[in-house]
């Protein structure tokens, strides 16, 4: 069975390593003048060569004829069997699974044995930031008195979860991540080595996936290499192999956040969801665009924020599709509404609603609040119920709104576009409404009856003049189901699918945007009240279609 690239091409002197020069320097020096530290202690992320750094040091000191004074010949027995993991006095130790207090007792019974072969025994402890609080404590003695013959080296990718007694008993060594041109550098002698050869493009592009490390870049290059079996490897070669999104697509992307086009930028969430490739890391290389290409650094820096603090917001979220319509709606929150930006989704909203949204704003600020209920609250015959309903109807009749079509209440559910037909329905004359709850509707007072009706006929309007105010307000409402409105308080219900959603309107600022939004519409203070329910269900990807096409 053949190596992998990463462990074949591992340095094997201290000349072949890359990057971290003044940790070398200060290493090779110490071997030279013969002053040794009894512990080390390598910090960095991984693939920064921390093990590889401890497995010289023992070659080095360990080696019959030593060149230079430190750096290994590699070509006698103790050399050889240190690069083949045969060397009797150096005892590798994974501290993630010999954590405990029992795996450092035995290691301090052993280091009073005398190495078998050379001058020294070595003891490369890996991830010891895992050891217990015990077996840390137990090693603690060793450490503060070693015999003379032993070197301890321990290697960690997390220095701050070490004990500060620990730490301040070794000599620290900080690895950093090796810049793009060593990488690169590394890749290009290795394909010379391998007979293959690969654009710059693709190297670029492995070494970005391979975030600086050494060791995932060559694991990658070595996914990319047996993927492709031709010598001359291109970027779109590349990409496949590597499962990324093609760059066409991400500059697409990138072009339609420029253009200010949502729907555009929605599409290709939907198509890149629809293949399998990961919504966060679509995200990801957008943020590296806006980065990369943008000249304003405060508003680059505003906008990757907003990415990144989104992808964290909803890291455990499954539908990583609505991941994706959040995060492009918060990033379209700070773009000049008055200018083309939206003009995708502001084209289809006509002058009488403008004009309706600004005599609605002014009701909401009157000092006096609008009364429910007018007239003798003595009349019970059918006719002046009738009479009051009326009443109520013109006070929070919106006659501008777009969408003039009553929902039914009793209707079970609405087509949205999806490409379907239905039988009672046609999605080239409907916006998505919310759904109302199929169930009889017993409203406590006939006040409450208009309202609900008020709302249910004209929630696309609502949608619409709330995408004004917040777009994310309106994507979070998309999943909901209308239930009751009673005594000034309207329920909405969510499927437990969309958890999220419920949680992110329940948000304090969220919240006061649709009560302000509903109290405009129906010109009466309305409070709202979320719950979860199971048995809802909502296509959330039709309703933003829908409602972003308009009518």
């Amino acid at each position: 069975m053949q190596e992998m690239l990463y462990k074949r091409y591992r340095p094997q002197d201290f000349n072949n390593f890359f990057g971290n020069s003044h940790v070398i320097t200060s290493i090779k020096n110490g071997i030279i003048r013969g002053k040794v530290s009894h512990a080390f202690m390598f910090s960095g992320s991984r693939g920064t060569g921390k093990t590889t750094l401890a497995r010289l040091i023992a070659k080095s000191l360990s080696c019959e004829q030593p060149i230079d004074g430190y750096n290994p010949c590699l070509k006698c027995s103790n050399c050889i069997s240190i690069a083949k993991s045969k060397f009797p006095d150096m005892i590798e130790i994974d501290a993630a699974s010999n954590r405990g207090i029992e795996d450092i007792r035995n290691i301090k019974d052993s280091v009073n044995y005398k190495p078998l072969i050379g001058k020294f025994k070595f003891y490369i402890i890996d991830e010891v930031h895992m050891l217990t609080k015990e077996a840390f404590n137990a090693l603690l003695k060793t450490l503060e008195e070693p015999p003379k013959h032993v070197i301890f080296i321990l290697a960690t990718t997390e220095p701050d979860k070490v004990l500060e007694t620990i730490k301040s008993r070794c000599e620290r060594h900080d690895l950093k991540l090796l810049d793009s041109h060593s990488i690169h550098t590394r890749i290009k002698d290795i394909l010379n080595l391998e007979k293959r050869s690969m654009d710059d493009e693709s190297i670029d592009l492995i070494i970005r996936e391979s975030g600086s490390s050494m060791r995932d870049a060559l694991s990658l290059l070595e996914k990319v290499l047996t993927f492709i079996p031709e010598d001359e490897i291109k970027r779109e070669s590349c990409e496949e192999a590597l499962g990324v999104i093609p760059s066409a697509i991400i500059s697409k992307f990138y072009e339609y956040y420029l253009d200010g086009n949502f729907d555009e930028m929605v599409n290709i969430v939907d198509k890149a969801w629809l293949e399998g490739y990961k919504i966060d890391l679509l995200m990801k290389d957008l943020a590296y665009l806006i980065k990369k290409e943008s000249s304003d650094s405060y508003k680059s820096i505003k906008q990757i924020s907003k990415i990144y603090s989104s992808i964290n917001e909803f890291r455990l979220e499954e539908n990583k599709r609505a991941v994706g319509y959040v995060i492009l709606s918060r990033l379209f929150e700070d773009i000049n509404r008055s200018q083309k930006d939206y003009k995708s989704i502001d084209t289809k909203i006509s002058k009488e609603s403008s004009a309706s949204n600004e005599s609605n704003k002014k009701k909401l600020y009157q000092k006096d609040k609008p009364s429910i209920v007018e007239g003798n609250e003595s009349k019970t015959t059918a006719e002046s119920d009738s009479q009051q309903i009326n009443k109520l109807d013109d006070k929070v009749e919106d006659k501008a709104a777009v969408n003039k079509s009553k929902v039914d209440r009793e209707e079970d559910s609405i087509v949205f576009k999806d490409g379907k037909s239905s039988e009672t329905h046609s999605t080239k004359n409907h916006t998505p409404s919310l759904r109302v709850e199929k169930k009889s509707f017993s409203p406590s007072t006939m006040e409450d009856k208009a309202v609900f009706n008020k709302i249910s006929n004209n929630w696309d309007q609502l949608l619409k003049d709330l995408k004004e105010e917040s777009i994310s307000v309106m994507i979070f409402l998309l999943n909901a189901q209308l239930v009751n409105y009673e005594g000034g308080k309207l329920t909405l219900k969510y499927d437990k699918g969309h958890k999220f959603h419920k949680e992110s309107l329940e948000r304090s600022e969220n919240r006061i945007i649709l009560e302000r939004a509903l109290s405009r519409l129906v010109g009466v203070s309305v409070n709202i009240s979320l719950e979860i329910d199971k048995d809802v269900e909502n296509d959330f990807k039709s309703k933003v279609d829908a409602i972003l096409e308009g009518n």
